[in-house]
Protein backbone atom coordinates (compact mmCIF):
# COMPACT_ATOMS: atom_id res chain seq x y z
CA UNK A 1 0.00 0.00 0.00
CA UNK A 2 1.38 3.22 -1.05
CA UNK A 3 -0.24 6.70 -0.09
CA UNK A 4 1.02 9.44 -2.21
CA UNK A 5 0.06 13.58 -1.50
CA UNK A 6 1.35 16.42 -3.75
CA UNK A 7 2.00 14.60 -7.33
CA UNK A 8 -0.64 15.91 -9.13
CA UNK A 9 -0.69 19.77 -10.02
CA UNK A 10 -3.34 21.81 -7.85
CA UNK A 11 -4.51 23.20 -11.35
CA UNK A 12 -5.38 19.80 -12.43
CA UNK A 13 -7.09 18.62 -9.26
CA UNK A 14 -9.01 21.63 -9.50
CA UNK A 15 -10.00 20.73 -13.08
CA UNK A 16 -10.86 17.38 -12.14
CA UNK A 17 -12.68 18.18 -9.38
CA UNK A 18 -14.96 21.03 -11.58
CA UNK A 19 -15.54 18.79 -14.82
CA UNK A 20 -16.65 15.67 -12.22
CA UNK A 21 -19.09 18.34 -10.50
CA UNK A 22 -20.25 20.38 -13.60
CA UNK A 23 -23.71 19.95 -14.46
CA UNK A 24 -23.43 18.57 -17.85
CA UNK A 25 -21.24 15.38 -16.53
CA UNK A 26 -23.04 12.27 -17.06
CA UNK A 27 -23.68 10.57 -13.88
CA UNK A 28 -25.20 6.44 -13.89
CA UNK A 29 -27.17 5.66 -11.30
CA UNK A 30 -25.95 2.14 -9.40
CA UNK A 31 -28.47 0.91 -7.00
CA UNK A 32 -25.70 -0.03 -4.97
CA UNK A 33 -22.18 0.01 -4.08
CA UNK A 34 -20.49 -3.21 -5.27
CA UNK A 35 -22.63 -3.77 -8.09
CA UNK A 36 -23.76 -7.74 -9.53
CA UNK A 37 -20.80 -8.38 -11.20
CA UNK A 38 -18.68 -8.86 -8.05
CA UNK A 39 -18.52 -12.76 -7.36
CA UNK A 40 -19.27 -13.79 -3.68
CA UNK A 41 -15.90 -15.43 -3.14
CA UNK A 42 -14.81 -11.03 -3.97
CA UNK A 43 -16.71 -10.36 -1.09
CA UNK A 44 -16.94 -9.81 2.34
CA UNK A 45 -20.06 -8.16 3.65
CA UNK A 46 -20.26 -8.12 7.30
CA UNK A 47 -22.22 -6.59 10.42
CA UNK A 48 -20.22 -3.54 9.98
CA UNK A 49 -20.98 -3.24 6.14
CA UNK A 50 -23.88 -1.50 4.27
CA UNK A 51 -25.15 -1.33 0.66
CA UNK A 52 -26.09 2.32 -0.16
CA UNK A 53 -26.58 3.79 -3.94
CA UNK A 54 -23.82 5.76 -5.77
CA UNK A 55 -23.43 6.98 -9.11
CA UNK A 56 -20.84 6.11 -11.30
CA UNK A 57 -19.18 7.06 -15.05
CA UNK A 58 -16.91 4.14 -16.23
CA UNK A 59 -14.39 5.62 -18.91
CA UNK A 60 -13.21 2.26 -19.36
CA UNK A 61 -14.53 -1.46 -19.11
CA UNK A 62 -12.88 -4.66 -19.99
CA UNK A 63 -9.98 -2.64 -21.14
CA UNK A 64 -11.95 -0.66 -23.76
CA UNK A 65 -12.71 3.27 -24.08
CA UNK A 66 -16.01 3.35 -22.67
CA UNK A 67 -16.34 7.21 -22.36
CA UNK A 68 -16.11 10.26 -24.66
CA UNK A 69 -15.09 11.67 -21.26
CA UNK A 70 -11.96 9.77 -21.61
CA UNK A 71 -9.46 12.63 -22.07
CA UNK A 72 -9.22 13.86 -18.26
CA UNK A 73 -8.62 10.72 -17.20
CA UNK A 74 -5.51 11.06 -20.08
CA UNK A 75 -4.51 14.05 -18.38
CA UNK A 76 -4.20 12.60 -14.50
CA UNK A 77 -2.32 9.61 -15.88
CA UNK A 78 0.02 11.62 -17.68
CA UNK A 79 0.77 13.91 -14.31
CA UNK A 80 1.09 10.36 -12.77
CA UNK A 81 3.94 8.96 -15.07
CA UNK A 82 1.74 6.15 -15.70
CA UNK A 83 0.80 5.70 -19.12
CA UNK A 84 2.71 2.38 -19.16
CA UNK A 85 -0.48 0.66 -17.84
CA UNK A 86 -2.79 -0.95 -19.25
CA UNK A 87 -6.36 -0.11 -17.75
CA UNK A 88 -8.87 -3.10 -17.24
CA UNK A 89 -11.11 -0.54 -15.80
CA UNK A 90 -11.35 3.31 -15.09
CA UNK A 91 -14.64 4.63 -13.07
CA UNK A 92 -15.52 7.57 -11.01
CA UNK A 93 -17.64 6.86 -8.42
CA UNK A 94 -19.78 9.41 -6.44
CA UNK A 95 -21.13 8.65 -2.85
CA UNK A 96 -23.48 11.22 -0.93
CA UNK A 97 -23.96 11.60 2.78
CA UNK A 98 -25.14 9.02 4.53
CA UNK A 99 -26.75 8.81 8.55
CA UNK A 100 -25.97 4.97 8.92
CA UNK A 101 -24.17 4.04 12.12
CA UNK A 102 -22.50 1.23 10.12
CA UNK A 103 -18.26 1.31 9.07
CA UNK A 104 -18.41 0.81 5.34
CA UNK A 105 -19.72 -0.66 2.42
CA UNK A 106 -18.81 -4.54 1.76
CA UNK A 107 -15.46 -5.73 1.77
CA UNK A 108 -13.86 -6.76 -2.24
CA UNK A 109 -11.52 -7.56 -4.53
CA UNK A 110 -12.47 -5.20 -8.15
CA UNK A 111 -10.76 -7.79 -10.03
CA UNK A 112 -10.05 -11.39 -10.35
CA UNK A 113 -7.09 -11.15 -12.38
CA UNK A 114 -3.47 -9.91 -10.80
CA UNK A 115 -3.73 -6.41 -10.83
CA UNK A 116 -3.12 -3.08 -9.24
CA UNK A 117 -5.85 -0.78 -7.35
CA UNK A 118 -5.53 3.43 -7.96
CA UNK A 119 -7.85 5.51 -6.42
CA UNK A 120 -7.33 9.22 -6.81
CA UNK A 121 -9.62 11.26 -4.36
CA UNK A 122 -11.32 14.23 -6.11
CA UNK A 123 -12.23 16.28 -3.39
CA UNK A 124 -11.60 16.44 0.78
CA UNK A 125 -14.22 13.70 2.03
CA UNK A 126 -14.66 12.07 5.40
CA UNK A 127 -15.20 8.52 3.40
CA UNK A 128 -12.66 7.04 4.53
CA UNK A 129 -11.48 3.75 2.24
CA UNK A 130 -10.61 0.26 4.30
CA UNK A 131 -8.26 -1.75 3.04
CA UNK A 132 -7.42 -5.42 5.26
CA UNK A 133 -4.22 -5.52 5.74
CA UNK A 134 -3.27 -8.86 7.10
CA UNK A 135 -5.17 -9.16 10.46
CA UNK A 136 -5.62 -5.14 10.51
CA UNK A 137 -7.56 -2.73 9.22
CA UNK A 138 -6.13 0.26 8.02
CA UNK A 139 -8.05 3.33 7.29
CA UNK A 140 -7.03 6.28 3.92
CA UNK A 141 -9.22 9.53 4.40
CA UNK A 142 -9.72 11.05 1.21
CA UNK A 143 -7.49 14.00 0.60
CA UNK A 144 -8.25 16.53 -2.87
CA UNK A 145 -5.05 15.16 -5.11
CA UNK A 146 -3.98 12.19 -2.69
CA UNK A 147 -3.29 9.14 -4.81
CA UNK A 148 -3.64 5.41 -3.02
CA UNK A 149 -2.37 2.47 -4.65
CA UNK A 150 -2.22 -1.48 -3.60
CA UNK A 151 -2.48 -4.60 -4.58
CA UNK A 152 -5.75 -5.52 -6.36
CA UNK A 153 -5.80 -8.71 -4.24
CA UNK A 154 -6.59 -6.63 -1.28
CA UNK A 155 -9.68 -6.61 0.04
CA UNK A 156 -11.01 -2.78 0.16
CA UNK A 157 -14.62 -1.08 1.02
CA UNK A 158 -15.13 2.47 0.70
CA UNK A 159 -17.34 4.77 3.09
CA UNK A 160 -20.22 7.38 2.26
CA UNK A 161 -18.90 10.40 4.23
CA UNK A 162 -21.03 11.48 7.51
CA UNK A 163 -20.18 15.10 7.80
CA UNK A 164 -19.35 16.10 3.84
CA UNK A 165 -21.94 15.96 1.32
CA UNK A 166 -20.00 13.88 -1.15
CA UNK A 167 -16.94 11.40 -1.66
CA UNK A 168 -15.62 11.20 -5.12
CA UNK A 169 -12.77 9.72 -6.32
CA UNK A 170 -11.46 7.87 -9.67
CA UNK A 171 -11.10 4.06 -9.49
CA UNK A 172 -8.72 2.38 -11.15
CA UNK A 173 -7.81 -1.58 -12.36
CA UNK A 174 -4.38 -1.33 -13.86
CA UNK A 175 -2.01 -3.92 -15.23
CA UNK A 176 1.41 -2.77 -15.77
CA UNK A 177 3.10 -3.29 -18.77
CA UNK A 178 6.47 -5.08 -19.07
CA UNK A 179 9.25 -3.54 -20.91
Amino acid sequence: MKVIDNKVSKALQNKIEEYFLHNNFPWYYNNNSLGKHVPKKYKNITKDSFNEFQLTHKFVDKGKVNSSHINIIIDLLHELNMEGSHILRCKANLKFKSNTRKKHNGFHVDHKDPHEVMIYYVNDSDGDTYLKVGKTTKRISPKKGRVLCFDGKTMHAANHPRKTNKRLIINFNLVKKSH
